[in-house]
């Protein structure tokens, strides 16, 4: 069985990969990475699962990160507006061909959907 860290991570990296790998086994977490990256292969051409994990974690992190510094959404409207402004800034560095930044952007675009599903109720 592949190791699922065979490349360099943070600490916050590999504490979250360790929380992962406790609660679903590591057994299971490599047969969900497994089943993802054959989906991948199939769908999109081929990902690496190191490179899966890599923007996994960083969006990860990003939610954390940005949940430290603000509150929860208020509103579905205030998540959609953060979303839209994320994406707004992904654009304008896309338009530059600033790469770089619109991955970077693109993560908080992941980060505040999934803090949007997190903090919005029902």
């Amino acid at each position: 069985m592949a190791e699922l860290n065979s490349y360099d991570m943070t600490p916050t990296e590999k504490k979250l990969l360790k929380t992962m790998r406790t609660k679903l086994g590591t057994k299971n977490l490599y047969q969900f990475s497994k089943k993802v990256l054959e989906l991948s292969e199939r769908e999109q051409g081929l990902y690496k699962p190191e490179e899966v994990d890599k923007v996994v974690f960083s969006v990860v992190n990003e939610v954390y990160r940005a949940r430290s510094l603000y509150p929860r959404f208020a509103s579905a409207h205030e998540g959609y507006a953060v979303i839209l402004e994320e994406l707004d800034e992904a654009w304008n560095e896309i338009k530059v061909n600033n790469t770089k930044r619109a991955k970077a952007e693109m993560v908080q675009v992941a980060a505040m959907a999934i803090r949007f599903l997190l903090d919005i109720t029902d």
